[in-house]
């Protein structure tokens, strides 16, 4: 019900059916997808639209492989640079029990950082709940600044401006100084 009707607030409803009037709808490389619009308006969960619209735009046989292949945790292993990935163990699609823990703590240039809540892309500071959240910019950019740092061969930490942030753990490669505390 809530997709069907962002659809027609949207004005992406019409779309569609214009779409598939004038001679059907296109994928992502213009290849001719069947869509089911009585079934995609229905769909309740997000696996259901991905199964009635996502994959087939983009081309996969089945959801499973549109995951697959959505999914960063393969490409984690081929990382050689310093990079951050912070999560919420509360995201509703990706949950702190689905991350690939074994994988960042194998890399030599993965940190994770593990936030209790923040749901699906978005943090909410406490004391300014309708702003953006500024302390998630503040850790990357202090992780930017280490990793420069340790590049240009000063091998130091940058500031806490994290600090008061509830983290349930930071992980890194044992090659990159050990593991975090959790």
């Amino acid at each position: 019900a809530g997709l069907a009707r962002n659809l027609r607030e949207s004005g992406a409803l019409p779309l569609f059916e214009r779409a598939r009037a004038d001679g059907g709808l296109y994928g992502w490389q213009g290849q001719p997808i069947d869509v089911d619009l009585e079934a995609l308006l229905a769909s309740t969960t997000i696996r259901e639209i991905d199964e009635h619209l996502t994959r087939r735009f983009f081309g996969f046989q089945t959801v499973d492989e549109y995951y697959r292949d959505a999914s960063s945790d393969q490409r984690l292993p081929h990382v050689r640079v310093p990079l951050l990935a912070v999560s919420a163990h509360d995201d509703p699609l990706a949950p702190g029990r689905t991350l690939p823990y074994e994988t960042v703590c194998s890399s030599d240039h993965v940190l994770l950082a593990l936030t209790r809540h923040g749901g699906h892309l978005g943090w909410c500071d406490p004391s300014r709940p309708f702003e953006r959240p500024l302390w998630v910019e503040e850790a990357a950019a202090s992780f930017l600044e280490a990793a420069i740092a340790y590049a240009g061969g000063e091998k130091k930490g940058a500031g806490d401006k994290g600090a008061g942030r509830e983290l349930v753990g930071l992980r890194m490669g044992a090659g990159a100084g050990g593991a975090g505390g959790g």
